[in-house]
């Protein structure tokens, strides 16, 4: 009986000073529910309110980052599984045109060029890794005054692209557009998930360089 009316008098003292009950309860090792009881008529100030939110924020971020940080490792590691069983000379010269020219940023998995043939490449790669056709969407980048049709039917044709461009871009007009004339294929990966195939691929490259796989 003495025990428990110390741990009250400790739980009273800790919330008086803004503790949360969550906190209380783990250091005194009793229920959340005798502190709540304890504590009940003890009302905090606005600004230890304000605290305790402030930090459920942090943690809550800071819990949220640990997870995506995890699920990156873990797509690392199966990306760098996955080389040492099916690189092939064909992923490997896929993967560097996608460390040269794909999107650099983790949380984005896309490739942009004019070359018909480095488009296949990057959609046999995709294929190959097992990236779902659905996820995959193209976009066309055009300049000015040349023709979207015949754009896209060059596109299809020339890199056997088997769905409808979603979206035609256009910028102006300038010297490049005679160039080229049926713009530039953007390949984007969509629907979630482009972290996961992002760190997939990174494994597959590291894995090529010679890297040593994450723990």
């Amino acid at each position: 009986m003495k025990a428990k009316t110390e741990e009250r008098r400790k739980a009273r003292e800790m919330r008086r000073q803004g503790a949360p009950i969550t906190e209380i309860a783990a250091v005194l090792g009793v229920a959340k529910s005798s502190v709540y009881t304890w504590t009940v008529d003890i009302v905090l100030t606005r600004a230890q309110r304000d605290a305790l939110r402030t930090r459920d924020r942090t943690r809550g971020t800071q819990a949220m980052q640990a997870k995506n940080s995890e699920a990156r490792r873990l797509a690392w590691l199966a990306g760098y599984g996955w080389a040492q069983e099916h690189l092939t000379p064909r992923v490997a010269y896929a993967v560097a045109w996608w460390e040269a020219e794909g999107a650099k940023h983790r949380n984005a998995l896309n490739f942009t060029n004019c070359d018909p043939d480095a488009i296949q490449t990057f959609l046999f790669l995709l294929d190959a890794i097992g990236v779902p056709a659905k996820q995959i969407h193209f976009r066309l980048m055009l300049h000015e005054g040349n023709s979207d049709e015949a754009a896209k039917e060059y596109w299809k044709e020339q890199a056997s692209i088997p769905v409808q461009f979603e979206k035609t871009s256009y910028k102006p007009r300038g010297k490049r557009a005679a160039k080229w004339p049926n713009g530039i294929c953007r390949v984007e990966v969509t629907g979630g998930g482009q972290t996961k195939w992002h760190s997939f691929l990174d494994g597959v490259a590291s894995f090529i360089r010679g890297g040593v796989a994450k723990r």
